[in-house]
């Protein structure tokens, strides 16, 4: 019969798996916590990104339309006592120079005169609309501009979905 040597060193099976399994445990807790991580640093970019092209293009339209000389279109925001708004995808407003501007929501974008005044390649909008009010024919007109942009989605395992409204209404000071 032969007798094992009970000095010989090294580690079982049980015990390789043992250690395999513990070590698969943190990696599993690790990835985890890094994917998450990572998740929430690029949502945060996304809101970020989103937030300023809409902060942008709703700062310059508001300025544009709060120092406009007068409305061309639509030609008037009071309609009748019944209907005193009028809803429209675009509105073309004539500066204090004598030049016109025009904003249009088209192609998933928001144009001033035919440019963009979003970054295209990041995002883009899933709504917009222009409601020029007016209480009655004497008070000043009001544009309010009502938008939603969200980010063009992006390839890659992390979802970066981001979608956020826009709204701001203006009175117009120096319409004639």
């Amino acid at each position: 019969m032969k007798r094992f040597n009970q000095n010989h060193q090294g580690f079982t099976l049980v015990e390789l798996l043992a250690v395999v399994a513990v070590l698969g445990i943190v990696a599993s807790i690790l990835f985890g916590v890094l994917f998450t991580t990572l998740r929430g640093s690029s949502k945060s970019e996304s809101l970020t990104l989103v937030s300023q092209n809409g902060n942008a293009a709703l700062n310059q339209m508001i300025r544009m339309a709060r120092f406009a000389k007068t409305l061309q279109s639509p030609d008037s925001c009071y309609v009748s006592a019944e209907q005193t708004s009028v809803a429209t995808s675009s509105v073309t407003l004539v500066n204090a120079d004598g030049g016109t501007s025009k904003f249009e929501c088209s192609d998933n974008t928001i144009s001033s005169n035919s440019a963009s005044l979003l970054d295209m390649t990041s995002v883009q909008t899933s709504s917009c609309q222009f409601i020029c009010s007016q209480s009655t024919q004497y008070d000043a007109p009001q544009l309010e501009i009502q938008f939603t942009l969200q980010r063009k989605s992006a390839t890659g395992i992390i979802d970066t979905s981001t979608e956020l409204p826009f709204e701001a209404t203006v009175t117009f000071r120096n319409i004639q």
